[in-house]
């Protein structure tokens, strides 16, 4: 059978004459499986971070005899823990009765006054007992010591990433870092007591990267974290400036 129906012009008006030709079907792209080298090295980076963050708050774990160590009632008793625990203990009795942390022991030291200078940067713990303690001090003691020590990797990875150091970088930090607090003297700082000394650094870092970030970009997040730090920091820092001018002055002829 012959179709005898008219072909249409290429210039006629019959619209419904024109066939419209089909569009062409795009075949969906298969999806990419695995990451990235650049997205791999990253995950690689924040893996290393991690687990060097992990390692060192575990070393300090059992440094003070695990879960046993902490909740045996007993405070930490070498070295400089004795004098800062003390100094908390009464510090707390010192803040209810003049709102500071200065006051006078007769029973300790011949009557030593504690104050800003005596015993230096005292004042976190003293914070924390009193805030925390309760009916255990000691348990709320140890738990600062260990809170502390376990703190600084991830202060250096805030730090570091406040100031715009890309994964890898932070990895290389925090490995050089705990490399040299565990091969050389800093690591001696929590293990005399000493833990504003061994945070004083970390702190640093934090406090000047976050208010860096603040003054180029502002914000009220960056402004509250730099002065937190700076004021952690200074506390730390006036103390031993404090201390020296004090000895320096009580040397005068």
């Amino acid at each position: 059978m012959v179709d005898l129906a008219p072909i249409p012009l290429a210039d006629g008006d019959d619209e419904a004459a024109v066939l419209a030709a089909p569009a062409p079907v795009m075949r969906a792209s298969r999806a990419r499986t695995g990451f990235s080298p650049a997205v791999s090295l990253h995950l690689l980076a924040r893996t290393v971070t991690f687990a060097l963050a992990i390692l060192h708050g575990l070393a300090i774990w059992w440094g003070l005899g695990g879960r046993e160590g902490l909740t045996n009632g007993w405070p930490l008793w070498r070295d400089d823990h004795p004098l800062y625990y003390h100094s908390a203990l009464i510090t707390r009795a010192f803040l209810g009765q003049s709102g500071t942390t200065a006051g006078y022991d007769p029973s300790f030291m011949a009557g030593y006054p504690k104050s800003v200078i005596f015993p230096a940067s005292s004042t976190l713990p003293e914070l924390i007992v009193w805030a925390f303690g309760g009916d255990n001090p000691a348990l709320a003691y140890k738990v600062y010591v260990l809170v502390s020590a376990a703190a600084i990797p991830w202060l250096v990875v805030i730090a570091a990433a406040a100031s715009g150091v890309r994964p890898f970088g932070q990895a290389a930090g925090v490995f050089l870092y705990l490399l040299y607090v565990w091969t050389d003297f800093p690591i001696n700082y929590a293990a005399f007591g000493m833990l504003p000394y061994l945070l004083a650094i970390p702190l640093g870092l934090l406090a000047t990267s976050t208010f860096a970030r603040y003054l180029n970009e502002g914000g009220m997040a960056w402004w509250l974290v730099s002065t937190t730090a700076a004021r952690a920091w200074n506390d730390r820092v006036l103390g031993l400036a404090a201390e020296a001018g004090f000895w320096q002055l009580i040397s005068l002829p």
